[in-house]
């Protein structure tokens, strides 16, 4: 992240510190679980980043990998079934035995989770959507930079994707609550190895 801030002519907004900054103000006992994909896990991030924010937190982690296959399903209806309930369950239990009172969804594709999430979690563990705390992080942001959007005109969107086109088209309509269309490939690796200058910095 520092170094996409070093060479990024715009602001360049992280991940982890939103998050982790909203289960901070979340939780009362000091009991934060973090769920994210195996990558993600074993990075460690989310736990460097609470410790290094609020060091008597006392954080409790569980990598989820089946969770983005069960939301990217195309139908759909894996989401809702009684197999996730059990499979989140599963991945959840020992996070619930700990007396967590916040959970921090580390993967942008586990909200899609969130009433299954907080049927196994109970009610009073707070959920913390990553996505939505870069989202206030991104708006605030714009407002500081003076880039904040003012008019009412609807914006064109379009998007760019490292892989399956076809895929990110019909899963992306559950994610924005609308259909996904103007998509576009980006052989992301090839423009890489195309930059030199970047490259040898």
């Amino acid at each position: 992240l520092s170094r996409l801030r070093e060479v990024s002519s715009v602001p360049v907004v992280g991940v982890v510190e939103p998050g982790v900054r909203a289960a901070i103000r979340c939780t009362g006992n000091q009991k934060v679980g973090v769920i994210g994909t195996e990558a993600t896990i074993s990075s460690g991030s989310y736990r460097l980043m609470l410790k290094k924010l609020s060091p008597e937190i006392k954080i409790f982690e569980r990598a989820c990998p089946l969770f983005v296959p069960l939301v990217e399903e195309d139908s759909g209806y894996w989401i809702d079934s009684p197999l996730t309930r059990q499979i989140v369950g599963f991945y959840l239990s020992g996070l619930k035995r700990s007396r967590i009172d916040t959970l921090v969804l580390g993967c942008t594709h586990y909200p899609l989770l969130n009433q299954v999430f907080s049927e196994v979690v109970g009610p009073d563990v707070h959920l913390v959507d990553s996505a939505t705390e870069v989202a206030k992080e991104v708006r605030l942001v714009l407002e500081k930079t003076g880039l904040l959007r003012s008019g009412q005109r609807i914006p064109e969107r379009k998007y760019y994707v490292s892989d399956q086109v076809e895929k990110f088209c019909r899963s992306g309509g559950r994610f924005l609550g609308q259909p996904v269309n103007q998509v576009e490939l980006k052989r992301v690796w090839e423009e890489f190895k195309e930059n030199k200058r970047f490259l040898r910095e």
